[in-house]
């Protein structure tokens, strides 16, 4: 949560209901010195926004925040329980309390509105996808930065703002949300925050949660991109056309801001390799939008060919309005050449010129835990978050490609999320020469479940060590000149989380301090 000054506002009660917010409280203005979703954040000058939880709804809090005499905002679907229970008390008193047929989207525009609309004074570029999302809008961050355009990051490594100026963009304030999109009200705060401290551009993840739940409402978007869809959340989203509608959510809001702000949206960005990709551009072209929407790929209008890979990156050849233009990253992975392009475009929507912008790849760095490497003994371990069967897939091929002497690959599955992924992820995993299976993150379920679960796919040998720390000093035992262990799953993360107990657990760490304790005198 963001800290802020408490000074007393005033808003006027017809601006709320020109919102399309319902009221019998008779008032003409409010004052309130501060927005919270959490009651216990509450004071009398309170603005409180109610949200229906997994183990609470909504109307449980407003008591609460009354009693407290907070203003009170709350899905109109609540008003008859609330009118039964406490009808003739808000009548008498005259409390005001709030209510909308179309909460999740009327508190996002409220929310911007009352912090002066902070994403229309900046550029907001939305990531969405299920792998590479961190990637682009992490590698944007620096750039913009480095390039002396302050910048911020939002997404699956927290809330990131740059250093003051003359700091050389130095990233110095992280706040960490513990969610890949912060909920609405804390958003529209960080998004403040940024305006105060004279940034002017922000890199967003956009998670599906964050679509469904309303997370990402009255935004306003300069451009989109989408990387992919692969098997994710289905824990959640049950089938894989309702996670690829909870995506297109997100282009849906492009379309229909550019109608409404015409000339807002830059551009949206779309793999054109990707099926559901294809699906989304399908979609967008039936839209008629005003806005021009970029398929990159080998299949792209935007082409990516002549792809070549290294032990220190890509070279890959870009054609563009009928110009071929070398690209060069030290990135690893073939799936980061879609990537870094994917930044280049961002920046010519933004106004870069083509070629200082291609010329940028080159500075891209590596992200925490993608593909992050140390080099040990002349062998190389690669650390990556990759928790999905694609993503596994995907980074599996890239170090095939390097040819190493061995592969070792070190990986588990989480628990209390999509089964079905586990045997898929065993059967990506076949194709190294060492699988050792372990914990990641078994939550509530039996860890041995889980990793029998991945066995079923897996086809070869394994070894099962559930000590996560221990199955990384196995893997690392073992290796030898132009060996490369891969360790999956985690990445970025400083935690573990078996039962309901988490605790500090970090890859890095573990590989870092066995380098240590074995170094030769």
């Amino acid at each position: 949560m963001v800290d802020e000054i408490r000074v007393t506002k005033t808003i006027q009660v017809k601006e709320l209901i020109e919102f399309g917010w319902q009221t019998d409280f008779s008032g003409t203005q409010i004052e309130y010195s501060s927005i919270e979703y959490d009651t216990r954040k509450l004071t009398a000058s309170s603005l409180f926004f109610a949200f229906d939880g997994l183990q609470h709804s909504a109307k449980d809090f407003v008591l609460s925040a009354l009693q407290k005499k907070a203003v009170v905002f709350i899905d109109a679907k609540h008003r008859p329980e609330i009118d039964r229970e406490l009808g003739s008390e808000l009548k008498e008193q005259d409390v005001p309390v709030f209510y909308s047929d179309d909460y999740a989207r009327l508190v996002g525009n409220t929310v911007s509105f009352l912090y002066e609309l902070p994403s229309r004074v900046m550029e907001c570029v939305g990531i969405t996808g299920t792998n590479g999302k961190t990637t682009i809008a992490w590698g944007l961050f620096n750039l913009f930065n480095r390039m002396g355009k302050r910048a911020m990051y939002i997404g699956t490594l927290g809330v990131v703002y740059p250093g003051r100026q003359g700091d050389s963009g130095k990233a110095i304030s992280t706040i960490d949300t513990g969610l890949t999109t912060p909920p609405v009200l804390d958003l529209h705060r960080y998004l403040a925050r940024a305006v105060d401290e004279e940034v002017r551009y922000a890199f967003i993840e956009v998670s599906s949660h964050g679509m469904e739940q309303g997370r990402l409402a009255g935004v306003h978007w300069g451009v989109g991109v989408f990387t992919n869809l692969t098997r994710d959340h289905l824990d959640y989203h049950k089938t894989m056309d309702n996670y690829f509608y909870s995506k297109r959510k997100f282009f849906e809001r492009l379309v229909s801001q550019e109608e409404e702000f015409p000339g807002s949206v830059r551009g949206t960005i779309i793999n054109g390799d990707d099926g559901y990709g294809q699906k989304l551009v399908k979609w967008l072209q039936e839209q008629e939008p005003r806005f021009q929407v970029l398929t990159l790929g080998e299949k792209g209008g935007a082409e990516i060919s002549q792809i070549e890979n290294s032990w220190s990156g890509y070279n890959a050849t870009l054609t563009y309005d009928g110009q071929n233009y070398p690209v060069i990253t030290r990135l690893l992975g073939r799936f980061n050449i879609w990537n870094a392009l994917a930044a280049v475009f961002v920046q010519f929507f933004l106004g870069e010129k083509l070629e200082s912008a291609i010329k940028s790849t080159s500075q891209l760095e590596d992200v925490p835990g993608r593909m992050e490497s140390i080099t040990y003994n002349n062998a190389k371990i690669f650390i990556d978050y990759a928790h999905t069967p694609d993503a596994l897939e995907n980074v599996i091929f890239t170090i095939l490609e390097m040819k190493p002497s061995r592969f070792i690959l070190v990986f588990g599955c989480g628990g209390d999320r999509d089964k079905e992924k586990r045997p898929l992820m065993g059967k990506a995993a076949s194709q190294t020469d060492e699988i050792i299976i372990t914990n990641d993150n078994p939550r509530t379920e039996e860890p041995e479940k889980i990793a029998n679960d991945i066995i079923a796919g897996v086809t070869g040998d394994y070894k099962v060590i559930l000590d996560r720390e221990k199955a990384i000093c196995q893997g690392l035992q073992h290796l030898k000149d132009k060996d490369v262990l891969l360790i999956a799953g985690k990445g970025h993360e400083d935690y573990q989380i078996i039962g309901k107990e988490k605790t500090h657990f970090n890859d890095r760490e573990v590989v870092e301090q066995y380098i240590e304790g074995n170094k030769k005198d």
